[in-house]
């Protein structure tokens, strides 16, 4: 019988052979394809079923930083101007990172400021020679409140304004601001900018900051002022 030459039979065997392999290869692609697949679609439930736990937690419009964890939300959690008296959330490292609130005043004095927002009434105003009037009271022995930069006032008219002679903030006896009646006795709502300067005077601490009417009450007026500042207590 005739046969093909050892070198062609060998050609032929050899592709044969590798042709065999590849559809092994392919049949074994093919069931890691299917594999993957199925991993997917099992991730897929997974990762619908984190993000439905997520959305019920932080809100349906949180984005999550994916390298930080970090949340933005400000549908859930809107960007507002902060005043004094808003709370801020820190974790207490000295209670076994335990999480509680501190106001925004109280925050910022751990950085050695403070601000002062107050308004003080009509009833209050009227009376403010008087009864002056405690910005803010007392820290404690050997502390001095000390206020510093720029004080804001704000003159809110209603019907009548006021007929003070002037005004003074006072500490321990010792003026370090003078009001004038531009803002004091102004016929409209009038926002006012003056700076603190201390006149002379010798000051032992633990005393309160007042608003103090200068020679007498005024007589007449039914608006507000408010006095916005930033002040420093000062151990002595």
């Amino acid at each position: 019988m005739k046969k093909i030459t050892d070198e062609e039979l060998n050609s032929l065997q050899t592709m044969t052979a590798e042709f065999n392999k590849l559809k092994t290869q392919l049949g074994d692609l093919s069931l890691q394809k299917h594999g993957i697949c199925l991993r997917v679609e099992e991730l897929k439930a997974e990762f619908q079923g984190v993000e439905k736990s997520l959305m019920e937690t932080y809100g349906a419009d949180s984005i999550i930083n994916m390298e930080t964890g970090e949340i933005s939300n400000t549908t859930a959690y809107p960007n507002v101007t902060p005043t004094a008296n808003d709370f801020v959330i820190l974790t207490d490292v000295s209670d076994s990172d335990a999480t509680k609130t501190c106001t925004v005043n109280e925050f910022q004095g751990f950085f050695g400021t403070h601000t002062l927002v107050k308004t003080l009434t009509t009833a209050e105003l009227l009376n403010s020679f008087t009864t002056p009037i405690i910005l803010l009271p007392a820290q404690g022995a050997n502390k001095i409140i000390v206020p510093y930069g720029t004080i804001v006032y704000k003159t809110t008219f209603n019907t009548q304004a006021f007929n003070f002679t002037n005004a003074t903030l006072e500490y321990d006896s010792v003026t370090l601001n003078t009001v004038g009646t531009t803002i004091l006795n102004a016929g409209s709502t009038y926002t006012g900018l003056s700076n603190v300067s201390p006149g002379a005077g010798s000051v032992v601490g633990n005393n309160n900051l007042l608003f103090k009417a200068s020679t007498g009450n005024p007589t007449q007026g039914d608006g507000t002022l408010t006095i916005n500042f930033q002040y420093r207590i000062v151990e002595i």
